[in-house]
């Protein structure tokens, strides 16, 4: 049985909820990645400037995480984390 849809929903599913937690400021933003792709995304709290490229050259990330100094994803490909500054 392969499960990436259902983790990708919610992922979703608690990134919108995060996004409703926090209160909008500047420099705030969401951030994803598409299911087979090489890349995560990056938008604003409210949907406006979307990056589908923010991070690029990844090995088909997913689950993304963010501390508020960096953006972590598991590379599904290679079984490895990465790190980048937000």
């Amino acid at each position: 049985m392969h499960l990436r849809p259902n983790v990708a929903g919610a992922l979703c599913l608690i990134v919108g909820l995060c996004a409703l937690a926090l209160p909008a400021r500047a420099g705030a933003f969401v951030y994803w990645d598409n299911v087979g792709t090489t890349a995560v995304a990056r938008a604003n709290l409210d949907g406006t400037s979307a990056n589908q490229s923010f991070i690029t050259g990844i090995s088909d990330p997913e689950a993304i995480a963010v501390d508020g100094q960096h953006v972590y994803w598991a590379n599904y490909n290679t079984s490895t984390i990465g790190r980048a500054s937000t």
